[in-house]
């Protein structure tokens, strides 16, 4: 598993649509490569998530993103 970095909006790797938006999170958390993809998808949760719909939503992430597809949460 690739290490986590935290990316500012005034750094270079910053994606570009997000900045596009009028409140750009100041600060995100990227684990992997770049986010610059064509398609990208959000999978969002609970925090009290049952252990099985967890396990799912990590095969789910993980078939996604061997497809070439960005995953995203907030």
């Amino acid at each position: 598993m690739s290490t986590l970095r935290h990316l500012t909006a005034l750094e270079p790797s910053y994606p570009s649509r997000l900045r596009k938006l009028s409140r750009p999170p100041s600060t995100i958390t990227v684990q992997g490569g770049s986010l610059e993809a064509e398609r990208t998808v959000a999978i969002v949760g609970s925090r009290a998530a049952h252990p099985d719909a967890a396990a799912f939503a990590r095969h789910l992430a993980a078939t996604l993103v061997r497809s070439g597809i960005v995953v995203v949460s907030g």
